[in-house]
């Protein structure tokens, strides 16, 4: 119990720490590319590898370490029972992660209906949207210039 406690806290963290790093990313870039309007060869390139950073490093990185937090969170409330029965088709966090099958079913052990609860939703998929639909104005204005 105590080694899930202490993977759950360490994948927390990793989690707030991730979304940090992230959002303050995003914001450096964009402070740049506002400043790079008026120039599209050096606005370009740091649209794209902001969008590149959103969408193939920062939302799966963030997502996956969200489902590693559920499954030690919710571990947390199994009777032995429940954990042997997780734990015959479901051996680590891994699994759960990559598996959309076995995430399925080991939600319904876990008692977690689903992974994108509001605050999630809120947090780590509407942030990144904003921060894409903020490029895609900058990228029409500097277009239209």
């Amino acid at each position: 119990m105590k080694d899930i406690v202490t993977k759950w806290s360490t994948n927390e963290t990793l989690l707030q720490s991730y979304r940090s790093i992230f959002i303050t990313t995003q914001s450096i870039f964009l402070a740049i590319g506002v400043f790079t309007t008026n120039n599209i060869n050096m606005f370009l390139p740091i649209c794209i590898i902001s969008l590149i950073t959103i969408w193939i490093i920062w939302f799966p990185v963030v997502k996956s370490r969200h489902l590693a937090v559920d499954f030690f969170k919710y571990s947390l409330e199994l009777t032995e029972k429940e954990i042997a029965e997780l734990l015959e088709f479901c051996k680590n966090e891994k699994l759960y992660i990559s598996n959309k099958e076995i995430r399925k079913k080991a939600n319904s052990i876990l008692g977690c209906d689903k992974s994108w609860r509001l605050t999630r939703i809120k947090i780590d998929l509407v942030i990144p949207i904003l921060f894409t639909v903020i490029w895609t104005i900058l990228t029409l204005m500097t277009f239209n210039n």
